[in-house]
């Protein structure tokens, strides 16, 4: 067999031709396909082996995937993926999107979500390759740090599925649920869980002197998923770490999860909500929650209707100058305050929508 190197001239090859040996320098091919290797962890079959060869001329990149270009009006970056389809608005999937877009040592600060929002409605806004490959429908092992303390760390894996091997950078652990390391504080172990179908999850856990637990996931016993929640002029926060508040809450929310990560819950505006992906308000400090509601303040949510008189209406929450005073029935068009002023829509059938809003009212004014 030989190739017609006239009719195929100018492209490169990969040959394959089992049983060969595969030249050790060539002009033309890009890969020499040779041999079966011997098996592979979570591949049922022998996989066959290619040698490639280097070529200063041939450049290889990955695909690069885009999220659809969001056409929307809304500000919230969380809201904008989920308009194009993103199920994870989370902060550990925004650290991923922001770390592919060039944005190192993300926080969930106003400038880094603009930047990700301009690259979402541009439609230049990558997909992270663990976005693009990762099945929601596949069950990965969980790691969860026990305790850390005395240099020592003690860590579980998931006991309810089959778990096939754990390694501590590298090094193979075995297959037991619970394991101890040791170490020098500030030393990082880089925790590998793979299950008996190749599934792996990632974990990077720190030796600490005191006490300090790597794992801010915890279950509490005092909130389950639906709970109605008490808040009053609580903070709202777009992740569990993020500094900066976007804006206050006051009145009945409810639990959308158990889960306290930093000493902050998720919440949403609907029971009916809960668990639900994209349908966050946000989240708040614990202590927060069941602070007591003076009886001279009046507290509403989104959808009810506020009846005024010669109230002041503003543009936006951030302006002070009133454009107008108004007088009748009005409805609470957001979910939540901000700078002490929320805003409002004429009908009940406009509540929620950005483009809808009448304006902007003061708290104290309703």
């Amino acid at each position: 067999s030989y190739i017609n190197t006239s009719i195929v001239s100018g492209y490169y090859y990969w040959v394959s031709c089992i049983g060969t040996t595969a030249p050790t320098s060539v002009s033309t091919y890009c890969g020499w396909e040779n041999e079966y290797s011997n098996d592979i962890f979570g591949l049922l079959d022998k996989v066959k082996l290619s040698k490639w060869y280097i070529n200063a001329s041939v450049t290889v990149t990955d695909p690069v995937e885009y999220y659809s270009t969001y056409t929307g009006t809304s500000d919230s970056v969380t809201v904008a993926l989920t308009a194009v389809g993103c199920t994870d608005v989370s902060f550990s999937s925004l650290y991923d999107i922001a770390s592919v877009n060039g944005i190192s040592n993300y926080t969930g600060t106003d400038e880094q979500n603009t930047i990700l929002l301009n690259l979402l409605k541009a439609g230049t806004l990558v997909i992270p390759n663990n976005d693009v490959l990762v099945d929601t429908d596949i069950t990965y092992p969980t790691i969860t740090v026990t305790s850390n303390s005395n240099l020592t760390v003690v860590f579980t894996v998931t006991d309810d599925i089959e778990v096939a091997s754990v390694t501590d950078n590298g090094t193979e652990l075995g297959v037991l649920d619970s394991y101890a390391i040791t170490g020098s504080e500030g030393d990082v172990h880089v925790i590998i869980a793979t299950d008996i179908n190749g599934n792996s999850t990632t974990k990077s856990i720190s030796i600490q002197k005191e006490s300090v637990s790597t794992d801010t996931t915890t279950s509490s016993s005092d909130y389950d998923d639906g709970d109605a929640l008490t808040l009053l002029n609580a903070n709202i926060y777009p992740s569990p770490l993020s500094e900066f508040s976007q804006g206050t809450v006051t009145g009945t929310y409810y639990c959308w999860s158990s889960r306290i990560e930093n000493n902050r819950i998720k919440i949403t505006n609907k029971k009916s909500y809960c668990g639900i992906a994209g349908l966050i308000v946000g989240w708040v400090d614990v202590s927060e929650i069941g602070k007591t509601i003076s009886t001279e303040v009046q507290t509403f949510k989104q959808g009810d209707s506020v009846t005024l008189s010669n109230v002041g209406l503003y543009e936006n929450s951030s302006t002070n100058t009133i454009t107008k005073t108004i007088t009748g029935m009005f409805f609470i068009s957001g979910y939540k305050a901000i700078n002490s002023k929320v805003s409002i829509t004429e009908n009940s059938s406009d509540v929620g929508i950005e483009s809808k809003i009448y304006g902007w009212i003061n708290l104290s004014d309703i």
